[in-house]
């Protein structure tokens, strides 16, 4: 299973916390060819308080690598222009298009 299943894995377990968010890999896991050694990942909520729960639900889930979190309203995302200036991909809910670094290691 590589780390995108992964990722998709745990926002589906945590349904329905994860339910109505977005989450988004950025960073090194998109472009490293060696093993990352963390998962640079984007939540975007439309409350902080939604956020603040995953952030929590998320330290305590079982991942084999650190997570570096990051959570965001939709407004706070939009308003940095967040995903385009990282170049940050979606990773739920899926796509049904893959995308160009769908084989993450």
């Amino acid at each position: 299973m590589n780390f995108r299943e992964r990722l998709l894995q745990l926002a589906t377990d945590l349904l329905p916390l994860s339910d109505g968010t977005t989450w988004y890999a950025f960073g090194s896991i998109l472009r490293a060819p060696t093993p990352a050694h963390d998962v640079d990942l984007l939540i975007v909520t439309d409350t902080v308080e939604k956020g603040i729960q995953l952030r929590a639900a998320i330290l305590e889930a079982p991942f084999p690598i650190p997570i570096d979190l990051v959570t965001m309203t939709e407004e706070e995302a939009t308003e940095l222009e967040f995903v385009s200036r990282t170049g940050a991909e979606q990773v739920f809910p899926p796509h049904q298009v893959p995308v160009a670094s769908d084989a993450w290691i």
